[in-house]
């Protein structure tokens, strides 16, 4: 066991978790038809889609790139609308339909809906893993850009002498 600095914060998160482990058990079916609600609204994939348009319109709005260091391949042949418009699909497309596939394998898991019919075990486990992987991905880099424009650092350009 090492013998580092008592973090508060990190122990904090730790007993929510954990608190929350035994509130989720103790409450299953309350928590079960919670999610089920949640899935079935409009609401995850409109917070898809906002972070998404909100995000990379902010990264490309607020960003001080200069038009010659863009490299991508859609923005030196379409510019910078239409890479801005690619890269919003791209996210918000793959957000929503990761969670649509998600959204079905958890009511056909725990509530015995047919959605995926004629996929066996290993094909449901595959859609989850890559669904969840690409879900991950478009929120965590949409609200990473929408971070990075709120807590960008102001600096002056370091040149040699």
């Amino acid at each position: 066991m090492s013998r580092g600095k008592f973090n508060v914060p990190r122990l904090a998160v730790i007993l929510v978790l954990l608190i929350l482990g035994v509130v989720l058990v103790n409450f299953k079916d309350e928590a079960k038809n919670f999610v089920r609600i949640f899935l079935e609204s409009n609401w995850p994939a409109v917070v898809i889609w906002l972070l998404a348009i909100v995000g990379v319109g902010a990264s490309k709005f607020f960003s001080k790139l200069e038009k010659s260091k863009s490299n991508g391949f859609i923005y030196q042949s379409f510019g910078g609308y239409a890479d801005s418009v690619f890269t919003i699909a791209t996210y918000g497309f793959s957000g929503s339909t990761s969670l649509a596939l998600l959204k079905g394998l958890y009511l056909q898991l725990f509530f015995g809906g047919a959605f995926f019919t004629g996929f066996g075990d290993f094909d449901l486990a595959s859609i989850f893993v890559i669904s969840s992987f690409l879900l991950f991905y478009s929120v965590i880099s949409t609200t990473t850009q929408i971070l990075e424009v709120v807590f960008q650092a102001e600096a002056a350009e370091v040149t040699s002498i």
